[in-house]
């Protein structure tokens, strides 16, 4: 059986869904017949993705909310679970980048980012881990950086907690283990995301020429792959760069 066909029927849980790689995941997974709940902070741009991707609304659900809430996150896992009957996958996918050195940081960006990008991930899984245990099955994806394995300069903060998914990551696989849980982290280098996008006032200058970054698209089909790999292959890392970038 190919990866696409073991992804075929799969229930997915994607944070952050209604751009740049959660985008990708999205769109990839509903191609390759994937059910999936969707959430990010938009109502109105969740409820069109949800829509584009499944005009009957019975195989995408949208749910709106902040991952920074631990009561939304517990809605989208119960959402989830009350539309498709359990949960194979949780995709935590949804983060932000708020640069800038230590000395020069808002205390409000910290707490966002340190609330969206490692509590969030944090929250969905906490809540999706009972149903997943009970059922002896399930694989959970730390949508990560390698901003998490190698310090970003000018990004302390986003770095941080990219180090902390990381931790989560590795204590949670041996929680789960004897449960036949997978854990993956994904590590995705320097990625046309709207934090490089020439088009977004407040995007970065690109380290490299933008034609050479990964796509969101690249880092979609590398992750939906690990997840189509048979029940008893657990990958648990997997770091993506351009093949430009240095470190």
């Amino acid at each position: 059986m190919t990866g696409q066909g073991r992804l075929a029927g799969m229930a997915a849980v994607i944070t952050g869904a209604t751009r740049g790689i959660g985008r990708a995941l999205a769109e990839v997974g509903r191609r390759k017949g994937m059910k999936l709940a969707l959430s990010a902070r938009s109502a109105g741009a969740l409820e069109a993705l949800a829509r584009e991707l499944d005009p009957t609304g019975e195989e995408v659900i949208g749910v709106p909310g902040d991952v920074g809430d631990p009561a939304d996150c517990q809605e989208l896992i119960r959402g989830a679970e009350r539309r498709f009957g359990h949960i194979d996958v949780l995709v935590n996918n949804a983060g932000l980048a708020i640069g800038g050195k230590i000395v020069d940081t808002r205390p409000q960006d910290v707490d966002l980012m340190v609330r969206t990008n490692f509590l969030g991930a944090y929250y969905c899984t906490r809540f999706a881990l009972p149903g997943m245990t009970k059922r002896r099955s399930g694989h959970i994806v730390m949508m990560d950086s390698v901003a998490g394995i190698r310090i970003s300069p000018g990004g302390a903060i986003y770095s941080a907690t990219k180090f902390a998914m990381r931790s989560l990551a590795e204590a949670l696989r041996s929680e789960v283990l004897e449960y036949g849980i997978k854990v993956t982290a994904i590590y995705p280098g320097m990625t046309l995301t709207t934090y490089f996008d020439p088009d977004n006032p407040d995007a970065l200058k690109p380290p490299i020429p933008i034609e050479e970054m990964l796509t969101s698209e690249d880092v979609a089909e590398a992750t939906l792959a690990t997840i189509g790999l048979p029940a008893r292959v657990s990958v648990n890392t997997v770091v993506l760069r351009p093949t430009t970038q240095q470190t």
